[in-house]
């Protein structure tokens, strides 16, 4: 994202760059200006990215947290310096591409071409749509594909839902998707043994072994995202409690239940492995490597919320790769918790919808009738 921000401050000087989003080679980048942005002007973006990432080295370097802000702010760029003053660390990643400088979290992406294909107002001013790629070959191909697919966008089908003042509204055949799904998950933990309760405590207050419940949570709405990245999510969630003898076959035993149902929904998924303390960025690998069994059970001596946990991720149909669910460690090393959530379940409605060109997939009208 450095490499777009330095390219737009480039082309508007005086803009206030806010921050964006990726969404695999995608991206959506906010800036405010004094004024709209006048027509035209995608190439000049697309001309200024090539240059940059032809032409100039990004000169990285660690500063106190304030020094950095401050240097941030000299280069015309307010809201970027007030972030750097949040980040908790002292010691800062400072990234500088020309006039452009800001905080460097994570691995640097540097591809060499750029494609701007959309512009909206938003609250905070002005967003962008595109999507970056290594070479020319990877970006015509994906942009043959975008147009390709572009009938399956479920954002589409307002036959199913519609975005009405800042929220999803879901007609009656919506619901039957939704409820579908929600049903489907519910069947597979049931026949895994797993009891269905409400309220977070349940399983502890009545001793239950195995538990489901479902949780709801407020998301980062993206409107542009649709239900891939809905305000109101909603999730389900098996609890296992285990043992430190046992954790080792139950970890074992969720991988294989979230890949089993999965597939049955022709959902297939590739999974990260990644500790909530560690910073740098996950490596793709699959399953039996990224998350075997000994590597939580080595863990099972740590705190909460050190455990590591692994995430399964879905291509939408431009090949984007979005979260589907989660397996992850709680409670303490005596009496360990698995935690296997599915969801939010808004984005596997909407990845369905376009896996299955609309069509309701058959699996979820035989379980919704049983």
């Amino acid at each position: 994202m450095h490499l777009l921000a330095a390219a737009l401050h480039r082309t508007f000087p005086h803009a206030d760059l806010i921050g964006g989003r990726r969404f695999g080679p995608e991206f959506t980048y906010d800036f405010a200006m004094p004024q709209t942005l006048p027509p035209g002007m995608w190439p000049q973006i697309e001309e200024a990215y090539r240059g940059i990432a032809k032409g100039e080295t990004p000169v990285i370097q660690e500063m106190m947290r304030e020094n950095g802000a401050a240097l941030i702010r000299h280069m015309g760029l307010p809201t970027l310096a007030d972030q750097a003053l949040l980040e908790l660390d002292s010691i800062l990643k400072i990234i500088k591409i020309g006039n452009y400088a800001a905080v460097l979290k994570g691995a640097l992406d540097w591809d060499p071409f750029c494609k701007v294909y959309g512009a909206e107002a938003g609250e905070e001013g002005i967003r962008i749509r595109g999507a970056t790629f290594p070479d020319l070959q990877s970006q015509k191909n994906y942009l043959k594909n975008r147009e390709k697919v572009k009938c399956l966008d479920h954002r589409l089908r307002d036959d199913l839902f519609r975005y009405v003042e800042e929220s999803w509204l879901w007609s009656p055949e919506g619901m039957k998707w939704k409820l579908g799904v929600i049903a489907f998950w519910e069947r597979a933990f049931q026949k895994a043994g797993f009891l269905t309760v409400e309220g977070k405590d349940a399983a502890r207050v009545f001793g239950l072994p195995r538990v489901i419940r479902m949780v709801f949570s407020e998301g980062e709405e993206e409107r542009g995202e649709g239900l891939y990245l809905p305000p109101n999510q909603t999730f389900l969630q098996g609890e296992i409690l285990t043992t430190p003898h046992l954790l080792g076959d139950d970890v074992k035993s969720s991988l294989q239940f979230i890949l089993k149902n999965s597939t049955v929904l022709d959902v297939n998924s590739r999974w990260i492995l990644q500790k909530s303390r560690e910073k740098k960025s996950p490596s793709v690998q699959p399953l039996e490597a990224a998350f075997h069994a000994e590597s939580l059970v080595a863990s099972a001596d740590e705190s909460p919320g050190e455990y590591p946990q692994a995430e399964g991720l879905v291509n939408d149909p431009l090949g984007r790769l979005w979260p589907f669910a989660s397996l992850s460690l709680t409670g303490t090393a005596v009496q360990p918790k698995v935690l296997i959530t599915i969801g939010p379940i808004e984005r596997i409605v909407a990845l369905l919808v376009e896996l299955n060109a609309g069509q309701l997939p058959a699996r979820l009208v035989e379980t919704r009738t049983v």
